[in-house]
This record gives structure tokens, C-alpha cells and sequence, in this order.
């Protein structure tokens, strides 16, 4: 690892809540993590694996050059997924054939980065299997997992996360020193969000110390029975927990595992809930993970409440922890903590409703996939592509729910169908392909449905260049859509003939069934048909030799986009259009039609839109004179079309266009003879070493305003901390709250709570893990400079 002040990449969570104690914790992880390319944190339910994973992570952040990486593992049932999940989550969209797992081991062969496998215990085997195999490939590569179970892979090293610090029993504490014990103040913090003003005194002392010791310094109990300050005195909570538990205050506890205690705090909670609010409890466990207040209201609903009285129904289980909401994406969502869900599970099987509620949720998703489906081509595209991603649990959920009912296979294969172009936009055509193979393995009847799916599970196959894979589905749902005669699925069928030939290189036989295709798709009203022909149309008429009818038909296709305000297809429409200036010798205006098919691309984060434009601004750099900036491009190229899958030297055919990789060779060969070789190695060394914005504003001519981190970098100022603030920033960094740094510098906890405002403010960050990290940095930094 090494540390720099480089803004961080990555996409770790927000903190929700306070971090509170585990400084000795978090200094062994770290410890640990700069030692070893294997962690794995291990420990009961509850025990706080998750938040101290993340809390390592951020403070550890900037030591990785290409990010911090968190995967949930919690909401995927299907082992087999595994691999496609985590390269989603790096952003890796790859459109060969290849597996998963040798996509992931290529692009991660160079890249030094942390991944957080977070709660991988029902894929142990998987995650084994993979961490192994991805470890021998990237030397540089670290993971961090946790789980109730080690996973058995040689080299690692496991941390047991222990409870929180509680006073031993029995022991008689001075009310002055218990803001020294992790549970304790765990317990305050969050008692105090719920009841403003509380505070331990000396007559709350003794019982909170005693709760704290009946749930075994567990943080999730902690927080759960913490929850309950807004309406019981902390006497009261412990009488309660001393009737549940079956423990006298000052006897010696018959110590219960720790599974069992929280398992029996999960249930008191339970019990203290009204009957709406168990009830919701049980029924929003259907969803695996996040999920918005329209899906609770449609799922959840039914007696004993009305849809109107969800959202405050879920609102009071917020209110008491058995919920959380966060913003995502710009839309509030809900998810409840696995143990929660888990043990939500159990009351819905208890009531009969498990298959009403998984139906429901099957339903409402099934919904929501044909409303993106036919919604595509709109102004809503990119509201569509950002929400499907935050739903895409749910909407496997669904697919698992069709797929297994023999009676609902063809209901998963719409889904999947519906979802075609989300599986493309997003990367995750071998997810798509996985759904598509398992459906149509589940059912031989030839129904509509069946002959749609073999046509988009042929055209992903055709998209990954595995023709011998296409080739037996196309001829079968040819079959079947001509002796059904619909017209939508033999449009379809004929398209995806055509994109097949355009791979084999017969161009002759593409153009015409592209024609046919075309005029089929207008003929029944698929505008997103028309358009993903015309695109090929016109692919196909540029390399026959007709630039003037293939820019017609790019023209067209972009002018249908605009009439509907749809955006993904007009960057692949604006970057033909480029190619076609380009091939006519027209740079100027080839750069214009690549600049603003890259704009498009930043905006969605379309790899492949992003490759294929810069890859064409570094020709049109290079062919303006412009050698060293070319050159640059070209190294930074690289590392994009990485990104999108591909890991070989130049442009990958893209449906058989073999003239990109000539154009990129010429190009290289170009600048290398007017700079020379060591010249031209070192500026696309450059260049492979830009972030990704800064590549992409380099490319369009734009200058970069330079973060406040990469101000102090480059001129060696840095923030003026005072003596104390950056005496509590060191603090802070080791995960302390505001109450344990008052307790640590004999300071009021207002007193600290101002401090790390000015150091917030000063360092122009946002939270208490960017300090933490910031300090991290700095340290390494002034080694460095020693």
C-alpha cells in the first residue's frame, strides 16, 4: 500500500450513526491489513464485524490507489453470482464469453485495492475459492471478509471481534470513569438520539451498567435496548430485561452464548412492538435488501393495516432501530440488519404468509421490470438504469421466485427479457445470460415468451462474440416465432440473425437482414427495435464502403433519440458518426461527434461509449500534431477499455470491426515515429495512471480544478490544525466519539464536539472517516518526507 493525499475512490457507505470506541480493535485491523492480504472478522451476530470493517477501511482509504470496495453479500442467495456481483461493484463490464472470475483476476492483476467481502458466511466455499484465486492473481490486491466463519484460505488471519467493554462484575466503578467503557457509551450516544438531554449520571449509572452487562456488550442488543429510552427510564428497561433473561441485578449470570443473548433480546424487542409493528416487521422481511416506502405500502398492506398507515408504521421501527433509513441515489431507503431479517423470516413462516408475501413482491417487481421495459426510450432513462440498480436484489428475488414455480417460468422469462437492455447498459451481460439459460433449462413449452427470451439470450451471445452459443438459439426461436407467427419475436430473431453474420464478416447477408429487421421493427411500432437496428444498419454500411448512407441512418437514429429524450443509444449513434468523419479524413468534426458521445458516456458511465470515444480522440489528437497529449490518451486507453473487459493490446472487434484495432495501430505508430519509443512508453505510462475523470477531461479539452488534498500535495501547505485540534484529530482517527475523547483529554464532550467541527471545517471534509484517513495519510506522508 502506499499513502497519498489523492481524493479516495471506492464506494464505502456512509456512517448513519457515530462510530463509537473499539480503538484497540481498529488499531489491530489495521495492523493486520498492512501485514497480511487476508483478514477475516469473525464473531457472533451483532458483535459490530461490519461497522468495525468499514471503519478500517476508511481510515486505511487513501493507502489504496484504486479504491475501497464493499460488497454486500447478505442479499445474494445464488453462490454462482458471486463473481458477477463484486464486478459489478468495481464497475467491470465485460462482454466476452469469458467466465466472471478470469474477467475479475485479469483487471485486478495491477491494481492495488482493498475488497470487503461483508457477511460471506452462506457463500463460505465461493468466497473461499475466489479470495484464493484472485489473491495469486494481483499481488497488490487485499481483502478484508466478515463472517461468523473463517474462510479456511492459506494466509489468512483471523481477528475475533470481541463485545464491548463493560465494567467486570460486580466490580464497584466511580460514576466519573464509566464514560471509559465502549458499552457504556455506546448505550448513551444512542439513547441520546432518541431522547435529547440523556445523560449518565450517577443514578443512571448502576443500571446502565447493568443492561450493558446483560446483553454482553453485544452493540447490536446495546442499540436495540437503547432504542427503548424514548419511552421507558433505564430502571424500567433493565426490570424488563432481568424478567426476559431470567438474571438478577448483582447475581452471577448463567452465561447464555452470545447468539442466544442477542437472539433473546431480538425477541423481547419483538414483543415490546405493537401488533401493526410486528406485523410490518415480519412482512418487510421479504425484501433482501433496501427497499422504498411505494414497494413496502404495495407488498406490505392488508390486515391489520391499511396502505396509508405503513410509512408510519415503518417509521416507528425506525424509531426503535429494528429499521434503518438512508438516502441512496437520491431516494430515501429502508433495509433492516440481517439478524433483524432473519429473525423477521421466522415470524412470517410462523403466520403462513412467507409464499402470499413472496408472491406479492414477485408480483410488484414483475411489474416494475415491463414498466422499465417499455419506459426505455424516454427522458426517464437514466432515472430507470439508477433505479434498477438500487432493485436489482429485489428484482432477483423475483426472477428466483418465478423460476422456481414451474407455473411462473414464462413470467421469469419476460422478466429477464424486459430486463435486456438493463443487463447490457450495466455490464452484467453474463448475469443476464445465467437468468436466460436457467429459465429456458426450466420449461420445453414452445410459448411466446420462451421464443422472446432465446432471442435476447442469443443476441447477449452474439454481443459476446460466442456464436456457437447463439447460433442453436436463434435457429430454435426462428422456429418457434414463425409457426406462432408473431410478428414482434420474428422481427427480433431476424436482427439477431443479422448481428451474427456481421461477426462472421458477411457483410452482405448482415446488411440485408438488418433491412428486414428494420422495416419489421417500424412495422410494429418497436421503436427501441428500430433504433438498435438502425445503429448496426449503419455499422454495417460504413464498413461495405457507403460512409453517405451510413451517416444517414446515424442521423436518424439520433434524431429519433432526441425526439424522446433517450441518451444511452445517441452515444453510440454520435460515436458512429465520429468513425464515419473520421474515415472520410473529416478530424475536426470527428472530434466534435466523439467529444459529445463521450459527454453522454461520463454522464451514465457507459464503458464501452467512454473507450470507443477516447480511443477516437487520441486518432484525431495525434492526426491535429498534438503527439504528447496523443500519446497520453493512448496510455490512458488502455486502462479504460480494461474497465469495459477487455485486457488485450488495442480495440476489441466490436461486432466484427476489425478496422478500429488498424486504426489504433497506425495511430500508435504515428507518434512513435515523431516522439520515439522511450518518448511515447513514459507519456501513455502518464497517461494509464490518470484517474478516470482526469483522463476524461483531458480528452475533452478540459481543465481540472484541483481537490484542496491535491493543493496541499502539490505546493506542501497543509491545513493549520492547532496543537489541540490536531491532538483530537489523532483521536478521532483511532474511533473515538466526542464523550471518549472529553473522557481521554479531561475535556466536556461540547467542548470536543466543537474541536472536531473546526477540524471538519478546516479540512473541508464531511465526516469523522475522511479526518480519520486524512490523518492516516499524513502520518505516512511525514515518514515519507523523514
Amino acid at each position: 500500500m502506499s499513502a497519498s493525499s489523492a481524493p479516495t475512490k471506492g464506494n464505502l457507505p456512509a456512517e448513519l450513526t457515530s462510530f463509537v470506541g473499539r480503538r484497540e480493535e481498529l488499531h489491530e485491523v489495521q495492523r493486520l491489513l498492512g501485514s497480511s492480504r487476508l483478514v477475516t472478522l469473525t464473531g457472533a451476530g451483532g458483535s459490530g464485524k461490519t461497522r468495525l470493517a468499514l471503519r478500517a477501511a476508511a481510515t486505511l482509504a487513501r493507502g489504496f490507489t484504486h479504491g475501497t470496495w464493499f460488497v454486500d453479500l447478505a442479499q445474494l442467495e445464488d453462490a454462482a453470482l458471486l463473481d458477477q456481483v463484486i464486478a459489478a461493484t468495481l464497475g467491470l463490464h465485460d462482454r466476452r464469453a469469458t467466465s466472471p472470475s478470469i474477467a475479475l483476476g485479469e483487471y485486478l492483476a495491477n491494481k492495488n485495492l482493498l475488497l470487503i467481502l461483508d457477511n460471506s458466511d452462506h457463500l463460505r466455499d465461493r468466497c473461499a475459492q475466489l479470495a484464493d484465486a484472485l489473491l495469486r492473481q494481483s499481488a497488490h490486491l487485499r481483502i478484508l471478509s466478515t463472517s461468523r466463519h473463517t474462510l479456511g484460505v492459506t494466509g489468512e488471519h483471523v481477528f475475533r471481534v470481541p463485545p464491548m467493554t463493560v465494567p467486570d462484575h460486580g466490580a464497584v466503578v466511580q460514576s466519573a470513569s464509566l464514560a471509559h467503557y465502549e458499552a457504556l457509551n455506546l448505550f448513551v450516544e444512542r439513547a441520546q438520539a432518541v431522547r435529547p438531554g440523556f445523560e449518565l449520571t450517577d443514578s443512571t449509572a448502576s443500571a446502565i451498567t447493568a443492561i450493558c452487562e446483560t446483553l454482553d456488550g453485544i452493540p447490536l442488543a446495546i442499540e436495540l435496548a437503547a432504542a427503548r429510552v424514548s419511552a421507558l427510564s433505564v430502571h424500567d428497561l433493565l426490570e424488563r430485561l432481568e424478567d426476559r433473561f431470567g438474571l438478577l441485578v448483582g447475581g452471577s449470570p448463567s452465561a447464555l452464548p452470545r447468539h442466544r443473548t442477542l437472539r433473546e433480546l431480538v425477541g423481547w424487542s419483538w414483543d415490546l412492538c405493537s401488533e401493526v409493528e410486528r406485523t410490518i416487521w415480519a412482512r418487510l422481511s421479504i425484501f433482501p435488501s433496501s427497499f422504498d416506502v411505494a414497494a413496502a405500502e404495495a407488498i406490505c398492506s392488508g390486515q391489520p393495516l391499511d396502505r396509508a398507515s405503513v410509512l408510519d408504521t415503518v417509521t416507528a421501527l425506525v424509531d426503535k432501530s429494528i429499521v434503518t433509513a438512508q438516502e441512496e441515489a437520491g431516494r430515501i431507503r429502508y433495509r433492516m440488519l440481517e439478524t433483524l431479517r432473519r429473525f423477521g423470516l421466522e415470524q412470517l413462516d410462523t403466520a403462513g404468509e412467507r409464499a402470499d408475501l413472496r408472491g406479492r413482491h414477485r408480483n410488484y417487481y414483475i411489474d416494475m421490470a415491463h414498466e422499465a421495459g417499455v419506459d426505455w426510450l424516454s427522458t426517464r432513462q437514466t432515472t430507470w438504469l439508477e433505479r434498477l440498480q438500487l432493485e436489482q436484489s429485489n428484482l432477483r428475488a423475483a426472477l428466483d421466485a418465478s423460476l422456481d414455480n414451474p407455473d411462473e417460468v414464462d413470467s421469469g422469462l419476460d422478466v429477464a427479457s424486459d430486463l435486456w437492455f438493463f443487463w447490457i447498459a450495466s455490464g452484467q451481460t453474463h448475469e443476464a445470460r445465467r437468468w436466460f439459460e436457467r429459465g429456458l433449462a426450466s420449461s420445453s413449452l414452445m410459448t411466446t415468451a420462451r421464443a422472446r427470451a432465446m432471442a435476447m439470450c442469443a443476441y447477449i451471445c452474439v454481443q459476446q462474440e460466442d456464436l456457437a452459443a447463439a447460433v442453436p438459439l436463434i435457429e430454435s426461436a426462428q422456429a418457434v416465432a414463425e409457426e406462432q407467427g408473431h410478428r414482434s419475436n420474428i422481427a427480433w430473431v431476424t436482427q439477431v440473425r443479422a448481428m451474427a453474420a456481421m461477426c462472421e464478416g458477411d457483410l452482405r447477408v448482415a446488411e440485408r437482414l438488418f433491412g428486414e429487421a428494420l422495416d419489421a421493427h417500424r412495422a410494429n411500432d418497436d421503436l427501441v427495435g428500430a433504433i438498435d437496428t438502425t445503429f448496426f444498419l449503419a455499422a454495417v454500411s460504413s464498413l461495405s464502403g457507403s460512409p453517405d448512407r451510413a451517416e444517414m441512418l446515424y442521423r436518424e437514429g439520433i434524431i429519433s433519440c432526441e425526439e424522446r429524450g433517450e441518451t444511452w443509444y445517441k452515444g453510440y449513434l454520435l460515436w458512429g458518426l465520429a468513425l464515419v468523419a473520421w474515415q472520410r479524413g473529416d478530424v475536426e468534426r470527428a472530434a466534435a461527434h466523439a467529444s459529445q458521445s463521450l459527454r453522454i458516456g461520463r454522464a451514465l458511465r457507459e464503458r464501452w461509449v467512454i473507450a470507443f470515444s477516447v480511443e477516437l480522440l487520441a486518432w484525431t489528437t495525434a492526426a491535429a500534431g498534438k503527439d504528447k497529449e496523443a500519446a497520453r490518451l493512448l496510455g490512458a486507453v488502455v486502462e479504460l477499455w480494461r474497465a469495459a473487459g477487455w485486457q488485450q493490446a488495442g480495440v476489441p472487434p466490436f461486432y466484427g470491426m476489425h478496422d478500429l484495432s488498424v486504426y489504433h495501430e497506425k495511430c500508435v505508430a504515428t507518434v512513435e515515429g515523431r516522439l520515439g519509443a522511450e518518448s511515447l512508453e513514459t507519456r501513455m505510462q502518464d497517461g494509464a495512471a490518470l484517474e478516470e475523470d482526469d483522463i476524461l477531461s483531458e480528452a475533452l479539452g478540459e481543465s481540472r480544478v484541483k481537490t484542496a488534498s491535491a493543493s496541499h500535495k502539490s505546493t506542501g501547505a497543509l491545513p493549520s490544525l492547532t496543537r489541540r485540534e490536531a491532538q483530537i484529530a489523532e483521536l478521532v482517527s483511532q474511533g473515538l466519539s466526542n464523550r471518549e475523547i472529553a473522557a481521554d483529554l479531561v475535556i466536556s464532550p461540547r467542548t470536543a464536539e466543537v474541536h472536531v467541527l473546526n477540524i471538519l471545517t478546516k479540512l473541508g471534509f464531511k465526516s469523522r472517516a475522511q479526518v480519520a484517513a486524512w490523518v492516516v495519510s499524513e502520518r505516512a506522508r511525514r515518514g515519507g518526507d523523514a
